[in-house]
C-alpha cells in the first residue's frame, strides 16, 4: 500500500493505493500531534497538554487540591512545583480546558 499528498501545498489530505494497482480509500487528516518525549505521561499525549499543564494537574491531583474540602492551596501545590501561585493557576485552567475538550469535542 502507497500514499500520495501534496507536502508543498500543505494539503493534509491523502489517498492510499492498494498493490494491485486499484485506489483504495481517501484518508484525511483531522488533526496532527507533535512528537513528545518517552517521558511525557500517555494523558499529555492524548489531550496535548504540555508537560507544565501535565505536571501541575498531576501535582495538584498528588496533593489533594481537588479533593473536598482541600487538603492544600493553590500556593502550596505552586511551591511543590517551584512556580508562582499565578503560573500554577493558568496551567492547571489551560491543562483543564485541553482535557475539557478532548472530552467533550
Amino acid at each position: 500500500m502507497t500514499t500520495e499528498n501534496d507536502p508543498e501545498s500543505g494539503d493534509a489530505d491523502a489517498h492510499v493505493h492498494r498493490e494491485d494497482g486499484t485506489d483504495g480509500i481517501g484518508v484525511t487528516v483531522e488533526r496532527v500531534y507533535p512528537l513528545r518525549s518517552e517521558d511525557d505521561s500517555p494523558v499529555a499525549r492524548r489531550f496535548d497538554l504540555t508537560p507544565a499543564q501535565a505536571s501541575a494537574i498531576e501535582t495538584a491531583l498528588e496533593t489533594g487540591y481537588f479533593a473536598v474540602p482541600r487538603a492544600c492551596t493553590a500556593s502550596d501545590v505552586a511551591e511543590e512545583l517551584g512556580i508562582g501561585k499565578s503560573a500554577f493557576l493558568e496551567r492547571l485552567r489551560r491543562g483543564q480546558a485541553r482535557l475539557l475538550a478532548g472530552l467533550f469535542p
